[in-house]
């Protein structure tokens, strides 16, 4: 705990378990552990800024230049709480690249610049996501439930996207659909 690790390549910190701790790389993963508590990873053109196999909890992850093609993602865990990701893919494709990705996410919030803001495959509560981009899909819950969450897609310079995708919305905040729509299939509790 209470360490920092730096790379030119490879990954700046790695471990099984950390704890207020920093990694930082130019080309690699910031920092890769299976557990991450309290804290923060940034790459600047690798494929990801904090990497948590199992959680991530308090924690930062952020990508600042990805390139484009395959995947990325700023902070990205198995379970995500209290955590923030960041992501900016200055060109080529970022259709697979996001702020913050984590199978279940509570608590968090994805940002992507010219990216996807927020994805959790199976299950987010109390989430943000948001991407400057009308492209991009603000929070991506594709094969779950988006519970009490809100989004935005786009700058409204050149219109709005798709804020928020999920087979299931549940009370998605209004002002959403001012920043871009809700796909799902299946809307309760006031979900526009």
């Amino acid at each position: 705990s209470n360490c920092t690790g730096t790379a030119v390549a490879g990954c700046g910190l790695e471990a099984i378990s950390t704890t207020n701790c920093n990694g930082i790389s130019a080309s690699g993963t910031g920092l890769s552990a299976e557990i991450a508590t309290n804290c923060n990873g940034k790459s600047t053109t690798g494929t990801c800024g904090l990497n948590a196999a199992n959680t991530a909890t308090g924690c930062y992850g952020e990508v600042s230049a990805a390139t484009g093609g395959g995947s990325s993602s700023g902070l990205w865990a198995y379970t995500a709480s209290n955590c923030r990701g960041s992501m900016n893919c200055p060109e080529g494709d970022a259709s697979s690249h996001y702020g913050l990705a984590a199978n279940i996410a509570e608590n968090c919030y994805g940002a992507g610049l010219r990216s996807n803001g927020l994805r959790a495959t199976f299950s987010a509560l109390n989430c943000r996501g948001e991407c400057n981009a009308q492209l991009y899909i603000g929070l991506d819950v594709t094969y779950g439930t988006a519970n009490n969450c809100s989004a935005r897609s786009g700058n409204g310079l050149g219109g709005y996207g798709v804020a928020i995708k999920a087979a299931i919305a549940i009370a998605i905040a209004c002002s959403t659909n001012s920043q871009g729509t809700v796909v799902a299939p299946q809307k309760f509790l006031g979900t526009p």
